[in-house]
């Protein structure tokens, strides 16, 4: 397989990981903006626990298959920089944004004490 072929299968990998973590952060908060104060939900949602769990799991998805797909591609383009001279290194720091970002909040909320 050429490498540009196997760094488009990574961008490929990373997009498929990143879409249901994306398309679940945009589902919360469509509901939170739409469901009026005291009334009925706008968008339906599961209960709490289940969206906790629904989450987590597209999450940890999210983690694994767009993760490899990062690694992937940071090894491709490490070796090559022709490769993918200017696209990959946005489209890769794009995902590990999304995918660092819930982790560093919570670490940032601890540590400042919020909610408590």
């Amino acid at each position: 397989m050429k490498p540009r072929s196997q760094l488009c299968l990574a961008n490929v990998l990373m997009t498929v990981g990143v879409a249901p973590w994306v398309l679940t952060l945009l589902w919360v908060g469509a509901f939170f903006a739409l469901t009026p104060r005291g009334g009925p939900p706008a968008i339906p949602i599961l209960d709490p626990l289940g969206m906790i769990g629904f989450m987590g799991m597209t999450f940890l998805f999210g983690l694994c298959v767009a993760g490899l797909g990062t690694v992937w591609s940071w090894l491709l383009t490490r070796d090559a920089e022709e490769l993918g001279a200017r696209r990959a290194p946005l489209f890769r720091s794009l995902v590990l944004l999304a995918l660092l970002a819930p982790p560093l909040l919570v670490w940032l909320a601890g540590a400042l004490k919020i909610g408590t």
